[in-house]
């Protein structure tokens, strides 16, 4: 009877826990504007930015789940290309994720850095945007935990913004006081 009871409680918490707490190509559409308005609260932002603000989206090169997601991400926010982040128009490419894609991108001017899911070893990631000083975006939590200044995501059915302030000094990132009334701040 205990051990029935459980399961059925298991179950039940099965059903009604959130069960996706990131981003995924269904949600892309939906936090591409979060991205750009969490951009929007970056102080630094236009005396970093060149005459546009560069987005480079990583995904893990062997993961269909990773690269779809970067494609959507990539779609969203090319629909709000016609937009302006703090006056500078939004451009975004799509790579996959290597320290010499983040060189090459940062080379040619990109400014901030979006990593997709399934790049879970962040360290290699982190030294590079650090020392070029570009901001960086998740779509998990463990992002924002473990590597980037703001992670966006979903959870319960709503966009989530979390933020890193050790990650932000590393990059040199200095948010606006409204965005950390919005987000979780960790």
């Amino acid at each position: 009877m205990i051990i029935r009871f459980f399961v059925l409680s298991f179950v039940f918490l099965l059903c009604v826990a959130p069960l996706h707490t990131r981003a995924d190509a269904s949600s892309a559409a939906r936090l591409s504007p979060v991205i750009a308005r969490a951009l929007s609260y970056e102080r630094t932002l236009p005396s970093r930015a060149g005459g546009s603000l560069d987005i480079l989206i990583l995904h893990a090169a062997n993961n269909a789940s990773s690269q779809g997601e970067a494609a959507a991400f990539a779609r969203g926010l090319g629909a709000l290309s016609r937009s302006t982040v703090q006056g500078l128009p939004m451009r975004a490419t799509v790579a996959p994720y290597s320290t010499g894609a983040i060189e090459t991108g940062a080379a040619n001017g990109v400014d901030v850095v979006v990593v997709c899911s399934g790049l879970d070893l962040l360290s290699a990631l982190t030294t590079t945007t650090r020392r070029r000083r570009l901001l960086t975006v998740g779509v998990e939590r463990q992002h924002a935990v473990n590597a980037t200044t703001l992670a966006v995501l979903m959870e319960d059915g709503r966009a989530k913004i979390i933020v890193n302030l050790a990650h932000a000094r590393a990059e040199g990132v200095e948010l606006s006081s409204q965005l950390l009334r919005l987000a979780e701040v960790l």
